[in-house]
Order: structure tokens, then C-alpha cells, then sequence
């Protein structure tokens, strides 16, 4: 419950604090009084969402404190937009605030009826009676085991098809390079080899040749020979001869065995014409190939070894996918399971909760309409993290009328209604100590009004309810009653909110009653709705 609410520069509040006690109490206030204000005040302390604008004008930080029982929830908001929470003096996230908040007040807003026609949040009204909801657990520990199944079987290629499809494709391709023996060809000695005995003539002749230049009267020799008998007979005369005298013997000795290795050479140059056919056709074969898989040819052993590993990955998932579709299809038979027990207990609350709401919402001046909860498994769809059920509101207004989607048939009116209704039946259920409501009369007056008053009233005996309304047949139903006021001065705007004792009451249900002219009749007809309203309740 909330017992005390501290607001300090918070849009129009310089500073407020306010004691609130178990009951209903009410709170009213002329149109654009600022009586929202407080239940703004009330949701970001709550963990809703702020901004910097939610700053008084001037001042560096909004502050908000609310004690709930034993504890104390803080929100400050700066000027520049960061939020800082605390509870019990602990700092906490605003996602933590917000899981707590949600356990200690529930607001009914001003747009909850838009909340109604959400496909989302209607199977979100059935679920939320299911508490605790071990139904719902099993169904989403059930979708966990099936989704990593199912995600791991997309990864290693679906069902089987395109993946077998590959498979086949691969081995094709690396039969065809084992066949060659790819992988223990020579690449480079096999190019080697082609080469000389493509041009073994021509070597042939160019070393000939070279011979012949060295053999010819061993011209080479002899002059190399000459020329280091000269430089030998004055190398004694100078020193620096030695270097040159070396590098002739060397010469000499160098241009004997190059002649020695030519002739060697020419002794044993092949001369196979058989081979280098075998060789053309063998290459011939390989720049196919490569020319096939768009690769170099030096690349092509690397390039057979990839797709052998490819492959031999393809056939791994395959081993593995092959494991796995038996493990999915029990895992979606374990699913079904579940989640049609969920749906029974959907469609066992749906009923209850349907003759709850058709109950109250006749109360409230629709006599004969009929609400209806609708819970439809959807069998063949993939399984769902929620099920496998569709949850719609239908509703029929009129006797004789089949019933239709909520959002297709309900007026504006109606929607109202029909939401406070629903979340009548819901408080009447759940544990939440504070419950808000925020003009929930819209779009009412009268005798209606007038059972909504005792609606909350009940409510309040319960727990506590706020309620902000402008309807007199509400407020007189209130246990206590603040009324909220704008004051403008030359230089700022200032809302104060007062709590109304027996008298200052009965002006203020006078003035929803009749406006700002009071009169004798209208504040005795205050003073009677006021002790009525506590006769009947």
C-alpha cells in the first residue's frame, strides 16, 4: 500500500508531499487542474520511462519518494535526462525498478481500452491468472529444447535435401580430381619435365653449339691458358697481379669442366616423344580443371584437398542431422504436449473470466452484452515461445447477436466499460496492493456512475484504490478526497493538492454537480449524495 508520496520540482510541484491511507480515496479537480500529474508522478517512480522535461522549469533535478509498506522507492531525474533509482537506499536499474513496481501498483490509464483490442495483451489477461504459471514454464522450456534442436538442423542445411544435393555434387567433384591422383601429383616436377622435352632440340643444338666454341681448336683454353702465362711472368714485379693471376686459373679450370658437364649433358638429354605426348594429355586434362573450378593449376591439389574436407564437413552434418530428426520430432510431440494442456487451462480460465466480465460489465449498463474469451490452438503452426493458441475478446451487445472481435464491434463507450470491467475482475484476483484509476468514467455518467462509485468503494474495502474522476456520483463514494488546484502567478505556475475534510467535500461534489455557481439546492443535493453514498456502501 502507499502511504506517502514526496514530489519536489517535478513539472508544475515545487513541492508536495502527500499521506495516503487504506480505501478508496478520490481525487478531482477542474480540467487541466494537473490531477494526472500525480499519477505521472506515480509511473516514473514506478520505472516508466522520463525525460529531462519532467524537470520544474529552473530547477536542476526532479525528485520523486514513495513508501510502499516497508519500502522506500527514489527516482531523481537531471535536467540533462539522467535517471538515478534507488530502493531502500540501494541502486537499482530502472528495468529493476519497473519488475518492482509492477507488484505494488497496478495503474489503469486513460488509454487502457486501446490495451483491450491487442492481440498480445488479451492472451496476456488469461495467462496472468495462471500464477504461478508452471503450464506456461513447461510450454517455453519445451520451445527452447525444440528451437535449439530446429536452429542447429537449419544450420547443417534444413531437412536434408539441399544438403544431400551438395553432398552428391562434392563427391562428383572429388572423385573426378582423385582419379588424376591429384593430391600426389608433382606439380612443378611434371612442369619441369614438359618443358625440356617440348624443346629437347633446341637444348640439344644451343649446348652443342656452346661445345663447339669451347672445343674448336681449344681456343677457349689454349688463349685462357696464354693469358695466365703472361701475367704469371711479371707477377713477381708487382703484387697486385696476384688477384688477376687466381681468377685465370680458376677461369681455366672452370671452362675444362663446363665443357666436361655439356658433353654429359648431351649424353644423357632425352629424346622421348612418347612421354611428352603423355605429358600434353596429362596437362591437358589439369588446365581443364582448372580451368573447370576457376583456379590456377598450381592451385588445384590445394583446392582438391578443400573440397575433400568440404565434403567430408557435409557428411559430419549430415551423421549429425540424421541424429537430429528424430530428437526434433520428439521434441515437437513433447511441445504439443504441453502446450494443449496450457490450452486447456487457457480455455477452463477464459470461460471463468468470461462470465466475470460479462457479469460486472451488465452492471455497468450494458444489460445485454456478453463477453466471450476465445481459445483457439493453432495445431499445425511451429511451435510458439507462448503456444499454440490464439486468445480473442469477442463480444455480442445485442440478444441475438453472434458474437464478434472486440475491435470490430465496440464503440468508444463500450471499450471503456468493458476495460474497467475487466480490470475490476482482474484486481479482484491479483495480489497488488495499490490500484489506479486514472478517469476511468469516461464516456459514463448517471446511475452508471453511481456503480462504479460502489464498485470502488467495495474495492477499497480490500485494498487501496485512487481514483482521479470528474463525475460527483464517484467522488461520493470516496473514503477520502483530495482536490487538486492550478494557481498562476506573474512568474511560475504551481499546483497544490488538498485534502478535503467533511465540508470542503460537500462544496466540491456541489461544484461537479452544478459548476462554479453554487447554490442551496445543488450543495444539498452534495450533502445527501455524500451520506447516501456511506448508507449504501
Amino acid at each position: 500500500m502507499l502511504k506517502k508520496l514526496r514530489i519536489h520540482d517535478f513539472i508544475l510541484i515545487e513541492q508536495l508531499d502527500l499521506h495516503f491511507k487504506q480505501g478508496l480515496t478520490v481525487i478531482t479537480g477542474e480540467t487541466g487542474a494537473g490531477k494526472s500529474i500525480l499519477i505521472d508522478a506515480l509511473g516514473l517512480l514506478l520505472g516508466q520511462r522520463a525525460d529531462s522535461g519532467v524537470v520544474r522549469q529552473g530547477a536542476e533535478q526532479a525528485e520523486l519518494n514513495g513508501w510502499f509498506g516497508d519500502d522506500h522507492i527514489q527516482r531523481i531525474i537531471s535536467k540533462n535526462g539522467r535517471s538515478r533509482a534507488f530502493v531502500n537506499g540501494k541502486s537499482v536499474t530502472i528495468q529493476e525498478l519497473a519488475i518492482i513496481g509492477e507488484t505494488l501498483v497496478h495503474i489503469h490509464g486513460q488509454h487502457a481500452q486501446q490495451d483491450l483490442v491487442r492481440p498480445d495483451y488479451q492472451r496476456q489477461v488469461v495467462d496472468e491468472r495462471l500464477t504461478p504459471n508452471l503450464a506456461l514454464q513447461r510450454v517455453q522450456d519445451a520451445w527452447t529444447t525444440w528451437k535449439t534442436l530446429h536452429d542447429e538442423l537449419q544450420r547443417l542445411g534444413g531437412q536434408g535435401a539441399e544438403r544431400t544435393a551438395q553432398i552428391e555434387w562434392l563427391r562428383y567433384q572429388v572423385i573426378e580430381l582423385q582419379e588424376i591422383g591429384i593430391e600426389e601429383l608433382n606439380l612443378p616436377a611434371i612442369e619441369a619435365e614438359h618443358r625440356r622435352l617440348a624443346h629437347a632440340e633446341q637444348l640439344q643444338h644451343n649446348v652443342q653449339q656452346a661445345l663447339l666454341y669451347l672445343d674448336q681448336d681449344d681456343a677457349a683454353v689454349m688463349n685462357l691458358h696464354r693469358a695466365l702465362r703472361e701475367v704469371q711472368a711479371v707477377q713477381a714485379h708487382d703484387k697486385r697481379l696476384h688477384s688477376s693471376v687466381e681468377l685465370l686459373d680458376s677461369a681455366l679450370i672452370q671452362a675444362r669442366e663446363v665443357a666436361d658437364e655439356l658433353r654429359h649433358y648431351l649424353d644423357h638429354l632425352d629424346h622421348d616423344p612418347a612421354r611428352l605426348l603423355a605429358l600434353d594429355e596429362q596437362f591437358n586434362v589439369l588446365q581443364r580443371l582448372a580451368r573447370k573450378h576457376q583456379v590456377h593449376l598450381s592451385e588445384l591439389p590445394n583446392y582438391a584437398k578443400q573440397l575433400q574436407e568440404r565434403l567430408q564437413a557435409l557428411e559430419k552434418d549430415e551423421k549429425r542431422a540424421s541424429e537430429i530428426q528424430p530428437e526434433l520430432q520428439l521434441a515437437v510431440e513433447h511441445y504439443r504436449e504441453v502446450a494443449a494442456q496450457l490450452s486447456l487451462q487457457r480455455q477452463q480460465l477464459a470461460e471463468e473470466l468470461s462470465e466475470a466480465v460479462t457479469f460486472h460489465a451488465q452492471q455497468l449498463g450494458m444489460p445485454h452484452l456478453r463477453f466471450i474469451i476465445e481459445v483457439s490452438p493453432q495445431l499445425t503452426a511451429l511451435p510458439s515461445f507462448l503456444g499454440t493458441d490464439n486468445v480473442t475478446f469477442l463480444i455480442s451487445t445485442n440478444i441475438g447477436q453472434p458474437p464478434k472481435p472486440l475491435q470490430k464491434v465496440a464503440s468508444g463507450g463500450e471499450l471503456s466499460r468493458l476495460s474497467l470491467a475487466l480490470q475490476v475482475v482482474i484486481s479482484q484476483t491479483n495480489q497488488i496492493g495499490t490500484l489506479i484509476f486514472d478517469e476511468a468514467d469516461v464516456g459514463v455518467g448517471g446511475g452508471i456512475a453511481e456503480v462504479i462509485g460502489r464498485l470502488f468503494a467495495k474495492l477499497g474495502l480490500q485494498r487501496q484504490v485512487l481514483c482521479i474522476t470528474h463525475l460527483p456520483q464517484i467522488a461520493a463514494f470516496g473514503k477520502h478526497h483530495f482536490h487538486v488546484s492550478k494557481h498562476a502567478h506573474p512568474s511560475h505556475t504551481h499546483i497544490q493538492v488538498k485534502n478535503l475534510q467533511k465540508q470542503e467535500r460537500i462544496k466540491e461534489l456541489a461544484r461537479l454537480l452544478g459548476g462554479l455557481s453554487l447554490t442551496e439546492q445543488t450543495i444539498a443535493h452534495a450533502r445527501e449524495m455524500l451520506e447516501d453514498s456511506a448508507k449504501n456502501l
